[in-house]
């Protein structure tokens, strides 16, 4: 299960509704391509994407879980694998991203390469990491695994 954890419980409308369409759209993207789950996504009732809201330390955490589309009884082995497989392309993005200098501006010896291998996440990843930002300060964790985000700062914990 994919928990994103906003530091404040008072975010945006607009802001945390991007980051929930977004969110969304990427766990379902990254559901289709973990070859356990993906057949489930090629059906006419494919999972349906739950999220457990709960208040910590004056934050929220938004917890993504995936359940049957009839039944709606969870569906841990989806969540799990569609929610590492997110994570691993988040990581992926963060550490593709040039590095900035002291002054702000990307070092010129860490520009990306028109020719590298791209994550098929890759997009979906950096529009996430985009809505991030605009909460000022976020953690995405799964099963031991967390990235934190807060401004242009980003630790990444494995």
């Amino acid at each position: 299960m994919l928990t994103i954890t906003l530091r404040s419980a008072v975010q945006s409308v607009s802001a945390l509704s991007s980051l929930l369409r977004e969110v969304q759209a990427a766990l379902r993207e990254a559901g289709r391509l973990v070859p356990e789950s993906a057949h489930r996504f090629e059906t006419e009732q494919p999972p349906v994407l739950t999220v457990g809201i709960e208040m910590i330390n004056g934050g929220l955490a938004l917890s993504f879980e995936f359940a049957d589309a009839l039944s709606r009884t969870p569906a841990p082995a989806i969540s799990i694998a569609a929610s590492r497989r997110l994570v691993a392309a988040l990581e992926a993005e963060l550490k593709r991203r040039p590095q900035r200098t002291l002054w702000g501006q990307h070092a010129a010896s860490a520009r990306r390469r028109a020719t590298e291998q791209r994550d098929p996440l890759a997009d979906r990843a950096s529009s996430v990491l985009e809505e991030l930002a605009r909460v000022q300060s976020a953690s995405v964790a799964v099963e031991g695994r967390r990235i934190e985000i807060s401004g242009e700062t980003v630790e990444i914990h494995a």
